[in-house]
């Protein structure tokens, strides 16, 4: 049994923030913009409003109603959607 000690790493609200958005977006239904609203508060999710409209315009997400999703353009094209994402919340 491995009893090596658990090393904690904080992580800033902005990280967390993206990750929600590509673990989310790799799943098939999708990140709920209500919950990372919750989360996050309306301000930060705010400043991704134009990232997921200029996606969605260009075929990469698609949305439904709170829900945001990869189209399958959006999923050969994954590492362009991140790229926006971290360009915004920088």
């Amino acid at each position: 049994m491995n009893r090596a000690a658990l090393a904690v790493m904080p992580v800033s609200e902005r990280a967390a923030l993206e990750e929600s958005f590509f673990l989310g977006l790799r799943l098939n239904c999708g990140v709920d913009l209500e919950r990372i609203r919750a989360e996050f508060g309306a301000e930060r999710l705010a400043g991704c409003g134009s990232v997921i409209d200029e996606c969605a315009d260009d075929g990469l997400l698609e949305k439904q109603g709170t829900w945001v999703r990869l189209t399958a353009r959006g999923r050969l094209l994954s590492n362009e959607v991140f790229a926006r994402f971290l360009s915004v919340a920088r």
